[in-house]
């Protein structure tokens, strides 16, 4: 029973950390579909609290204090203490590792002939021993002591969950913090009024139940196009397509007050006075200053240079890593680290439909995945400005399954079945999969 309950604990942790919705469906009426942004976490403190509550219920079960206590006294009391009996006056090197061969013997059990048996009696007699040492250990792992323990254990958690946890879960739950955020930033709710375009409305709609509504596209643009300032709450998957809308008809960017939300952002047509557009979109469409770091083009069929292209709508600039070689060697990275990529695209056409990158990190028999839709699929590509230059910065971890080597970076577009063609036609291996560059894998 305590090894099926360490294994639970265990493997449910697990399970959040890499799923840490999963919790939380169970609370909010078992929606269809909870999602959180992409990279969330709970942090390294889960990872720790995951791993006290397993030693927490392993420590009575297996005794696990009493063999630390135990082991520790070996190592440092009686293992010394043999050592220097076995040894005598003998010096020489021989006789030195036969006296530490018999002193480990001797110390460790192993010549008993029940060591098992031998291994309980010396824990038993460390746990009835006086002092502090016989105290800790009966309060750690005799069954009448060790509930107050656990206890504490799980007041401390709920606390965690409660003031930790709880208020970072509901940014992407509640529709309060955008409502706070508007009330935060707004100087008059009369002069700077709040609207809403495409959320939700009935139950559970505390906050937006009485926020009048901009019911299409055309109506938030023509408010948009206004000289007072406004608010709109709007759906985060709405963003891309109001900002294309934006850029098309008032040639500005659409600006968010608050993106901390995975469902809900806080736009407006303006800026105030020290406020920062926290737009996933914006932070993505380059400016004209952009020096890439590593420019890349290919030979034509003419033997000039030329620039990559798909489907002639695409022209690929070229990319920056995070990692630069040493000495003119390739970037170096090992087992856990992340790949931080950013590839640079001019828009020279509107594209057709949401263009998923497929990323391939290959050495021969060897491959590393990263699949992705652009900017966090915050901003799909058939909602690019024509003319922008757009910034793709994603990150591939290198798992320990990776072998040393050297690594080319390829990649290239595709929608379900169907990739975007690629020219010229020597930049890529016949199936529209392009290399860029090379990296090093080493420990």
């Amino acid at each position: 029973m305590g090894f099926s309950a360490v294994a639970i604990v265990l493997m449910l942790g697990k399970d959040v950390e890499r799923y840490p919705h999963r919790f939380f469906e169970l609370y909010v009426a078992m929606e269809s579909k909870l999602e959180f942004p992409e990279g969330f976490s709970y942090g390294g403190a889960f990872k720790a609290m995951k791993y006290v509550w397993a030693l927490a219920l392993a420590t009575p079960v297996f005794g696990f204090g009493a063999w630390a206590a135990l082991n520790a006294r070996r190592a440092f009391v009686e293992l010394p203490a043999a050592y220097r009996e076995e040894r005598g006056e003998g010096a020489g090197v021989r006789a030195k590792l036969g006296a530490a061969w018999r002193a480990f013997w001797a110390v460790s059990g192993l010549g008993d002939a029940s060591p098992m048996s031998t291994q309980a009696e010396l824990k038993q007699e460390l746990r009835e021993g006086e002092g502090v040492l016989g105290a800790a250990l009966r309060w750690l792992e005799e069954p009448s002591k060790f509930g107050l323990w656990w206890s504490v254990l799980f007041a401390a958690s709920a606390m965690v969950f409660a003031f930790v946890y709880l208020p970072r879960v509901g940014l992407h739950l509640s529709q309060r913090h955008v409502f706070e955020t508007y009330l935060e930033r707004a100087t008059s709710t009369q002069t700077e009024p709040l609207y809403r375009h495409q959320t939700p409305k009935g139950e559970g709609t505390l906050y937006l139940a009485d926020v009048p509504e901009l019911t299409s596209t055309r109506a938030f643009m023509e408010r948009f196009e206004q000289d007072g300032r406004f608010f709109a709450v709007i759906p985060r998957d709405r963003l891309a397509a109001l900002h294309y809308e934006a850029r098309r008809k008032a040639d500005r960017d659409l600006p968010v007050v608050d993106a901390s939300g995975s469902k809900l952002v806080l736009v407006s047509n303006k800026l105030g006075e020290g406020e920062v557009d926290e737009s996933p979109i914006g932070a993505a469409i380059m400016g004209d200053d952009l020096e890439v770091q590593r420019p890349v083009t290919f030979k034509g069929e003419g033997g000039e240079d030329e620039a990559l292209t798909f489907d002639g709508k695409l022209e690929f600039l070229g990319y920056s890593l995070d990692k630069e070689g040493v000495d003119g060697e390739l970037p170096k990275y090992t087992w856990g680290d992340e790949i931080e990529m950013t590839l640079y695209f001019r828009v020279k056409a509107r594209v057709s439909g949401n263009q998923k990158m497929f990323v391939h990190v290959d050495t021969p028999g060897n491959r590393i995945h990263g699949d992705h839709y652009p900017v966090g699929g915050a901003f799909p590509t058939n909602y690019w400005p024509v003319g922008s230059v757009v910034a793709d910065t994603h990150k591939i971890k290198i798992g320990s399954y990776a072998k040393q080597g050297e690594y080319s970076l390829n990649f290239g577009w595709f929608m379900g079945s169907k990739r975007m063609k690629a020219k010229p036609k020597g930049a890529h291996d016949g199936k529209n999969r392009v290399q860029i560059g090379k990296i090093r894998v080493a420990l």
